[in-house]
């Protein structure tokens, strides 16, 4: 009886490091995918109404989540129409969902501003409506 016992101790022993080291060799790729392909945020402005509802406008339930795709992104993969989140240029460090109104090189005409202005190269302009 004590040989199997110890026969069973061993085989879980090796269970478990067999498990922590497939759990150790995935860990970076769960990270890398999250830094360069795709990532889960919550949604916090309510900017996007009624398309998304922020934490604090929902009565019930989570706030809603995006997934963002990071590929398309780096890629240029960006159309008119669609809902990025994109870095606050007033507020460093804090980011803000929009639509796409102006990709590169496009004029616009802010509503916050009377006249057109060019869009520049590597850059996109949003608008806070839904």
């Amino acid at each position: 009886v004590s040989t199997q016992s110890t026969g069973e101790v061993f085989g879980l022993r090796m269970a478990v490091r067999q498990t922590a080291i497939g759990a150790a060799c995935w860990v970076p790729v769960a990270i890398a995918f999250h830094d360069h392909c795709f990532a889960i945020r919550t949604v916090n402005s309510a900017a996007m109404q009624p398309s998304l509802q922020p934490g604090e406008m929902v009565a019930e339930g989570p706030p809603d989540r995006v997934l963002l795709d990071k590929i398309s992104a780096r890629k240029n993969w960006l159309y008119r129409g669609d809902a990025v989140i994109m870095s606050s240029p007033v507020s460093p460090g804090s980011s803000y969902a929009t639509r796409i109104v102006g990709l590169e090189g496009d004029w616009v005409q802010p509503s916050t501003r009377q006249g057109l202005v060019h869009v520049p190269k590597g850059a996109v302009c949003g608008c806070a409506a839904s």
